[in-house]
This record gives structure tokens, C-alpha cells and sequence, in this order.
């Protein structure tokens, strides 16, 4: 059977990506040649955020960017729990999400997940600015406007998450980037933050196969190799947080390469504000990096049962 060109592209990166890596290319290696390499080698190709005919979605400029919104069968009288998908800024999709909102809404919880732009076809500030205007877009037009809201996210999704907030606790931060606040003040419930990416230039102390893509991620979202002194670093960096968040739960396992880089150093940032923050941390070393979502696994429960007892209680 002849192997069609979308397994060829696979090969081939699978077997450049290690040599790459080990170059540290996302120091001199064009953005766009390098995280094409890693999406062939994930298996996947240009990003397609396209809604599908008769779902929700949101508009930024000139598209329509797709959207999924989970209620409970019999409706329930939770917060509305808004997730941006990780993928380093360059991949992923709405859709790694909406089973684990599916299953939260087993609990009466309504879930919102949303695709933003990708780069490095987009750039710094087209994900946070897309993603603002999303939430406020699909809040209003599924009458979920006056609900409490939970902000939520995985890996760099949680990068994205923090900012949102930001518009709402910060008002210098939200004058910075030039945005209103999404999410009103008595409407922000709490942050649910998995595995995240909170400080870009903290992500180079990670090991190859998360600091050179991200390197490249962030190289192209700032379209400067120079990317810790632009903007990007500046604005997704959650430890510049000057204000405690309402109450945050956090994911983490010792064994992704992003917990002592990323999630300890801002949960202690966070209790350094004074936030009521719990990190909830396996020890399991088969558990790495989004690890959350394997509800097949014993750590993926562990950590599945906090956040229904933290969505509980709000």
C-alpha cells in the first residue's frame, strides 16, 4: 500500500526532530520550518478552527473561529467553566477538550472550549485578543452573560487563561494590552489551571522536547528571536500577577517536564499575594504532562475528583 505524503511528512520530521533538539534549534532555526516539523510529527497539518455547520463559534477578525458548548442533561446551577485549550500556542484544538467538559457536566456544570489563532500564522496579541473576544461573543449569545465563571486551562491554554483574568483584576495590565475586562469582577468564580505554561521564558529551563518548541512558538508569536524582551513574554507572564486571583486549583505532576519550571514557582507567586491556591500534585511517574485527561489512568481520577470537589463548592 503506497504510503500517502501525510505519513511521509511524518517520518521524515520524526526522524530530523531528534537531531534538531539536540542543535537547540529554536535559537536559530526560522519559527515556521520548526513547528511545521513538530505538527507533522504529531500527525498534524495547518490548524482548522473552522466552526462545523450549526455549532457555536465567535468571530475575530474576518472568521469564524468554532466553539463548544457542553450544558448538563438536566440543567444545573454551576459556574460556567471556560477552557482554552494547550498546544504551545502553535497546536491543539477545542476538541482535546470538550470530553472532559462532557464529563464535568455530569456534575451540573456548563463548559465552554474555544479555538483561537495559532501560530505561526498568527501572532502576539491575536490569541488573548481572540479569546477575549470569544468569551464575551459566546457568553452573551448563549445567555450565560450574568453566570459565574470559572477560567480554565491546560498547559499554554493556562498562560492565555491568567491573562483574561488579568483584564479583570488588573485594570493597568487590561490598559496595557489595550482590552476591556471579560469577565465582570463579582463574576469571576475562581481558575482552574492544568500542567500550565506560566512564565515564557521560564519554559527554556524545561528539557528539549518542550523548551525548543516553545522557544519556537514564542519566537514566531513575537516575530523576534529576541522573544523574552518583547511584549509576548511580558504579557502571558503569569508572575508578573499583581493581584491574588479568586480561588485557584492547580494540576500538576512531578514527572511533567513543566512542574518546577512553571507550576511551582507560580503557586508560590500566588501565595505570595496571598491567593487561596491549592496545588494538587501526583506523584506518579507514569503521570507526565497533561496528564488530567487520562480518566483510564489512577492519577487522571485522582485529579478528576479535585476538580469536581473544587467545582462543588463554588
Amino acid at each position: 500500500m503506497p504510503r500517502t505524503l501525510a505519513s511521509v511528512r511524518r517520518r521524515a520530521a520524526g526522524m530530523l526532530l531528534p537531531l534538531l533538539l539536540r542543535l537547540r534549534c529554536q535559537h536559530w532555526l526560522p519559527p515556521q520550518i520548526t513547528l511545521r516539523l513538530f505538527r507533522y510529527s504529531f500527525g498534524m497539518g495547518r490548524p482548522d478552527w473552522r466552526p462545523e455547520p450549526g455549532g457555536a463559534s465567535y468571530a475575530f477578525r474576518g472568521e469564524r473561529y468554532a466553539a463548544d458548548l457542553v450544558r448538563p442533561a438536566e440543567g444545573g446551577r454551576g459556574p460556567v467553566v471556560v477552557w482554552l485549550h494547550g498546544g504551545g500556542w502553535f497546536f491543539g484544538s477545542r476538541r482535546e477538550v470538550t470530553p472532559y467538559l462532557r464529563t464535568l457536566a455530569t456534575a451540573g456544570v456548563t463548559g465552554l472550549a474555544l479555538d483561537y489563532p495559532l501560530t505561526p500564522e498568527s501572532r502576539h496579541p491575536d490569541p488573548l485578543l481572540a479569546v477575549a473576544s470569544g468569551i464575551r461573543e459566546l457568553l452573551a449569545a448563549h445567555d450565560l452573560a450574568g453566570e459565574k465563571v470559572i477560567l480554565a486551562g491546560d498547559s499554554a491554554g493556562t498562560a492565555l487563561a491568567v491573562a483574561v483574568a488579568r483584564l479583570t483584576l488588573e485594570p493597568d495590565y487590561a490598559a496595557r494590552v489595550g482590552l476591556e475586562p471579560v469577565v465582570p469582577r463579582d463574576l469571576l468564580e475562581g481558575l482552574l489551571l492544568c500542567c500550565g505554561v506560566f512564565s515564557p521564558r521560564g519554559t527554556q529551563e524545561a528539557g528539549r522536547w518542550f523548551a525548543t518548541p516553545l522557544g519556537s512558538s514564542l519566537w514566531a508569536l513575537a516575530r523576534t528571536r529576541r522573544w523574552q524582551r518583547s511584549p509576548v513574554a511580558a504579557d502571558l507572564d503569569a508572575l508578573q500577577m499583581t493581584v491574588p486571583p479568586p480561588q485557584t486549583l492547580m494540576l500538576s505532576a512531578v514527572a511533567d517536564p513543566l512542574h518546577a519550571n512553571q507550576s511551582v514557582p507560580f503557586h508560590a507567586h500566588l501565595a505570595g499575594l496571598g491567593a487561596e491556591v491549592d496545588l494538587w500534585i501526583t506523584d506518579d511517574r507514569g503521570a507526565g504532562h497533561e496528564f488530567q485527561f487520562d480518566l483510564t489512568a489512577e492519577a487522571g481520577q485522582q485529579a478528576l475528583a479535585q476538580v469536581q470537589g473544587f467545582l462543588r463548592n463554588r
